[in-house]
């Protein structure tokens, strides 16, 4: 043998060993990402193995660089060939399922998440992964049967609320209930949801502390993922109220004609967010009738046209109005519907004239464990400890929040601030949040924690005084945040007051 021929052996027979050593660390690669079950070792080719392998780098290359359908095709090709294992082939099924998804391509994406439990029974993330897909199809049915299959393999946070929202979107809120406080009682655990949404969520939809606690006895703590970064969340929906549309009849009496108009407030409203309803019932320039209960009945005549207006209050500051024009006939009435419409927010500044916000927990201010809405629509609210207002002891604004926890547990106070990322263009920019505080017992331990977005930014140790002191914490808003929430707790039988909390961007 040549000289020659001897060194090309020599380099054919190193390349050989680092395919074969890149294969084996990438198996390995594939096997921490999917869930797997114990196998004996199974006959295969190792040539077919290596092919397979450089093929899945490949694909996964372009899916990392968001060529999504570049990197389907890559996946299809090796599903329709014999290179792939039973590990691999769920694996592939997934990762297209991904691609699938990001390309809003929800059924098909469903399908192949589908396709992958087949290889892998036991990949809670594949069945979860297939019910969220399932619901941006709007095939709510498949999502509540892939996400149960989800948590009963591994009672996650993720996947408990999103079975919470599956079951929100089918109007079934008891088991919604159920499975958001499976996620609280877990708050400690929580990755990717934000906690204070999810128990303004609770607290709004069954307002009775009581009932919440009651049902609350019946549910699991979920657990941590260790690995979330192919889980799909389903993204977070405002609580609004569903619709403002009224029934109106007009039907024969002893006594004549009668107009009867109904709201159907349990219904459209299951987050008990009306303060208000008002009725005025108008002929010309003549205002007959006014009302502020969910239905009311009046008497009509024959050839009138009426217009029929409903004005809802909710949240904080928001309104909603819908009319209605009515014609009674000899034989009934003709109507004719308008649209509704909405008044703008009343959301001012009282003090501070260059604050994005400001809440001075003046009078006013009802802080409950359901929840309440101030004039921006911020939503505050508290665990079952006790909260009143001061009138003698306060630092700027005329009044003061006294808390005291009277808890055998941690407990304290939430703010909902995510509808200021909108109202006041907060996204991608420097806020600070600026408060007063100071302890009343020797002890006050108070720990606050914001979350925008994904990012958490816990504060600890502020070493609050006998007197007022200004706490302040600056941090950045990611431009594509949907969430903003501020959390403060403090420890059984601690206490401490607050004033003055406002955000002002940087």
């Amino acid at each position: 043998m040549s000289k020659w021929s001897f060194e090309k052996a020599v380099i054919f027979t190193i390349v050989l060993i680092i395919l074969i050593s890149t294969a084996n660390i990438y198996s390995q690669f594939l096997y921490m990402r999917l869930p797997h079950r114990d196998k004996g070792s199974p006959d295969f080719n190792p040539w077919n193995s290596n092919r397979s392998i450089t093929s899945l780098v490949n694909a996964d290359k372009l899916y990392n660089q968001g060529k999504y359908q570049e990197a389907i095709d890559e996946y299809v090709k090796l599903l329709f060939t014999d290179f792939l294992d039973q590990e691999h082939k769920g694996y592939a099924y997934f990762m297209r399922g991904m691609c699938q998804f990001n390309l809003k391509e929800y059924s098909k994406a469903q399908d192949s998440f589908s396709s992958s439990v087949n290889y892998e029974s036991n990949s809670a993330a594949a069945y979860n992964n297939a019910a969220v897909s399932a619901f941006y199809a709007r095939d709510y049915a498949s999502a509540l049967e892939y996400e149960k299959k989800a948590v009963g393999i591994l009672p996650a946070v993720e996947f408990y609320y999103n079975l919470g929202r599956i079951y929100e979107e089918m109007r079934d809120y008891k088991p919604a209930v159920e499975s958001f406080l499976s996620v609280v009682k877990g708050a400690e655990n929580v990755t990717l949801v934000d906690p204070v949404r999810v128990y303004n969520r609770v607290a709004n939809l069954i307002p009775d502390l009581k009932e919440r606690e009651e049902i609350a006895k019946g549910v699991i703590v979920s657990l941590k993922l260790r690995n979330y970064g192919e889980v799909l969340i389903i993204e977070e929906k405002d609580m609004e109220v569903l619709d403002t549309d009224f029934k109106v009849t007009v039907y024969g009496s002893s006594g004549g004609k009668k107009l009867s108009v109904s709201y159907d407030r349990e219904k459209q409203d299951p987050y008990h967010l009306i303060n208000s309803v008002a009725w005025k019932v108008e002929s010309g320039n003549n205002v007959l009738y006014k009302s502020s209960r969910n239905s009311f009945t009046m008497g009509v005549f024959e050839n009138n046209y009426y217009k029929i207006t409903m004005t809802i209050k909710y949240k904080g500051s928001e309104e909603r109005e819908r009319q209605t024009l009515i014609q009674v006939t000899e034989k009934g009435f003709k109507e004719y519907k308008g649209v509704e419409t909405l008044k703008p927010n009343l959301q001012y500044s009282k003090i501070y004239e260059n604050a994005a916000y400001e809440q001075l927990f003046d009078k006013n201010f009802q802080l409950t464990t359901r929840g309440y809405y101030d004039r921006f629509n911020v939503m505050w609210t508290k665990d079952n400890i006790q909260s009143r207002i001061m009138e003698v002891d306060f630092r700027d604004s005329g009044s003061s929040l006294h808390l005291t926890n009277t808890l055998d547990k941690d407990g304290g106070i939430r703010a909902n601030l995510s509808t200021l990322l909108g109202d006041k263009d907060l996204r991608g920019k420097t806020v600070s949040i600026r408060f007063w505080a100071r302890k009343i017992t020797a002890k006050e331990n108070m720990v606050i924690n914001v979350r925008v977005g994904k990012e958490n930014y816990p504060f600890k140790n502020f070493d609050l005084q006998y007197k007022w002191k200004l706490v302040t914490m600056d941090f950045r808003i990611p431009k594509d945040a949907n969430n903003f929430t501020f959390s403060l707790n403090i420890k059984p039988e601690e206490e401490i007051k607050l004033d003055g909390f406002i955000i002002v961007v940087k």
